[in-house]
């Protein structure tokens, strides 16, 4: 990670476990993984931010819930000394 950066973290259900769009989410599109490439919700406001960081040329860390669970075990530092911003 480039640490003079900020990092925004972009995490989506996935379509496997979640077959309906989650309840409580803005308009969601079905979008593939970056990662592992099986497909997830991606929220309209959701996407509003990921555009919004890469005008802002943050770092971005897109993937579904899988994904970012197992590159969070592999580099813990992804959940230390951030903050946490629901939407």
């Amino acid at each position: 990670m480039d640490n003079d950066k900020k990092t925004v973290a972009l995490f989506c259900p996935p379509l496997s476990v979640y077959p309906e769009q989650p309840d409580g989410m803005s308009k969601c599109k079905i979008v593939e993984c970056p990662h592992c490439n099986n497909k997830m919700w991606f929220s309209e406001k959701k996407e509003v931010i990921y555009r919004l960081a890469r005008s802002m040329d943050c770092q971005i860390i897109f993937a579904c819930y899988i994904c970012f669970y197992e590159m969070a075990k592999k580099d813990p530092r992804l959940l230390r000394d951030n903050n946490k911003v629901e939407i």
